[in-house]
């Protein structure tokens, strides 16, 4: 099938009104605002309403989850580790099946499912991959652009799997982004693509929020999208992971507004690292700095999940474990609740929750016995403040 990659017009129209809420240089951040949320969480632990404990197949190991999708009682996570997919029951707590291996996988990014559709998309190093969940086969595939870098965490997808949305960065040539160093990184560039999954058809998402990424990391290419169910004036949101902003745009992909999302627990210092410095630095910024680690859409409210390494003095092939908060928003970009912690990274969310998977007392070793525990968390108690959603920290 011929793939066909196209630069959409309105898309270009827009692009120099971005420049306008973009940071005045690429490796300045504007200063930090003071806001006022309806609800301050201060670190408040969430409580989720249910929780699922999961053994995976025994005598084999696991890698941590990269991303989910979940589809009424059954959880796919995706393993980046292994490069596979563990097929979860959370009615028995049992792995049911394990879709795909390394000679179907390149390296796995992110992970969403079309329920009714009875389809499961991957975002791979080599492109887009499709599932028949039924028969768990590849249906097709869709190479990946040149110039477009994949991004872990989750896809989003239409309901009825005619569309996926990758997130990612799509340069205006291919690895244009070490060509322009840190300053201008992201310079004529665009965040995540659209692929249209029954003609090959794909294009890019939406601009760039930040012009340059602030400090050398391993991050710099990382974004995060979705989109918004509800119909209002924005139907997607994104961000860069090594940025201080929510993008909100509409569906002619025009930046409606940005949304500043350093709330008390967001930490930063200023530091910045450059290229030249070595790994163990740039990982040590991440012990200083938070970053926005993911994003989720609901009806009326957007979740913003912000993370700093609780990990210290990280060393190569160390484990890192995370400090979690997540802040919620109005489509109008009106603060609503900020720092609820999380006890881990969320892997997905459905309509109306949250999901976390946690790994047990010895955190998020690379490679685990495959016991684990996956939580949820409904965003209207989130939203309201009120026990039991919240439980003050000790």
């Amino acid at each position: 099938m011929k793939r066909k990659w196209v630069v959409p017009l309105a898309l270009l129209l827009v692009a120099p009104a971005i420049e306008a809420v973009r940071s005045r240089s690429a490796v300045e951040r504007l200063p930090r605002p003071s806001v006022a949320f309806d609800i301050e969480a201060s670190g408040a632990r969430a409580v989720a309403d249910r929780e699922w404990d999961v053994a995976l197949e025994p005598g084999r190991r696991a890698g941590l989850a990269g991303g989910a999708a979940v589809c009424g009682d059954q959880v796919f996570l995706l393993d980046h580790a292994l490069k596979t997919i563990h097929r979860v029951s959370l009615a028995s707590g049992d792995e049911m099946s394990r879709i795909g291996d390394a000679q179907v996988f390149a390296f796995p990014y992110a992970i969403a499912a079309a329920c009714g559709a009875n389809r499961l998309f991957v975002s791979d190093y080599s492109g887009l991959i499709v599932f028949d969940t039924g028969s768990e086969q590849v249906v097709a595939r869709f190479s990946k652009p040149a110039a477009f870098s994949n991004s872990v965490g989750t896809l989003a997808s239409d309901a009825d799997g005619r569309r996926v949305f990758v997130p990612g960065v799509w340069a205006a040539k291919p690895k244009e982004w070490l060509v322009n160093g840190l300053h201008r990184m992201f310079v004529n560039a665009w965040l995540g693509r659209e692929i249209d999954v029954q003609t090959g058809e794909t294009s890019p998402l939406v601009p760039t929020i930040e012009q340059g990424c602030f400090t050398a990391s391993p991050s710099c290419l990382t974004v995060s999208l979705d989109r918004v169910p509800a119909p209002t004036d924005v139907a997607w949101i994104a961000a860069q992971r090594i940025g201080t902003r929510v993008g909100l745009f509409d569906r002619r992909h025009r930046l409606v507004r940005a949304v500043d999302v350093r709330s008390r627990k967001f930490q930063e210092d200023g530091a910045r690292v450059s290229r030249r410095t070595r790994l163990e630095e740039e990982m040590a910024w991440h012990e200083r700095n938070s970053v926005i680690h993911a994003l989720s859409a609901f009806h009326d409210a957007f979740a913003v999940v912000h993370t700093v390494h609780r990990t210290k003095q990280w060393r190569l092939g160390g484990q890192t474990d995370f400090d979690v908060f997540v802040n919620i928003y109005a489509y109008d970009g009106r603060p609503l609740v900020s720092d609820v912690r999380l006890p881990d990274l969320p892997v997905a969310h459905d309509a109306d929750n949250l999901y976390t998977v946690s790994y047990g007392p010895r955190g998020r070793q690379k490679t685990n016995d495959g016991r684990l525990t996956i939580a949820r968390f409904a965003i209207r108690s989130l939203m309201s403040g009120a026990s039991p959603a919240l439980r003050a920290e000790p």
